[in-house]
């Protein structure tokens, strides 16, 4: 399995949903996606 496949699993157990998995994952390795506070709201990645 391609290493980004199994990143991808490992995120979507953790309960990530597809949208921000593929968004992680597509963030090359040499820049750094920070998503805003409204992203991870609205991503239930925060709850308030």
């Amino acid at each position: 399995m391609p290493a980004d496949s199994e990143e991808s699993e490992l995120y979507r157990r953790a309960g990530l949903k597809p949208d921000f998995v593929r968004r992680i994952v597509a963030t090359p390795n040499d820049s750094i996606w920070i998503p805003s506070r409204y992203e991870l709201l609205h991503e239930d990645v925060l709850t308030r």
